[in-house]
């Protein structure tokens, strides 16, 4: 075999250990959840929620509530790292 065949070869290996590696990381947290969370989009089904679950239904007169940040555009106090 010439060694052009060698390179390509290992360059191939290479490229199958990045996505072998992302499947596991995906399987792994995948495996981690409960599954999936059903809510109920029906008013009945909403109103038999209970009492400490508050449904927000959002409109296009509402919608602005809800965009913008609760207090406004701060600069942070955290320390950034730099000198």
């Amino acid at each position: 075999m010439n060694q052009s065949f060698w390179k390509a070869e290992r360059v191939t290996m290479l490229t199958k250990i990045p996505v072998f590696a992302m499947v596991m990381l995906v399987m792994a947290i995948t495996a981690c959840s409960d599954g999936y969370v059903q809510f109920p989009t029906s008013p009945e089904g909403q109103r038999a929620l209970g009492d400490d679950v508050e449904v927000i239904v959002l409109s296009s007169d509402n919608i602005g509530d809800f965009s913008r940040p609760a207090r406004g555009h701060q600069v942070t106090q955290m320390p950034s790292g730099r000198n």
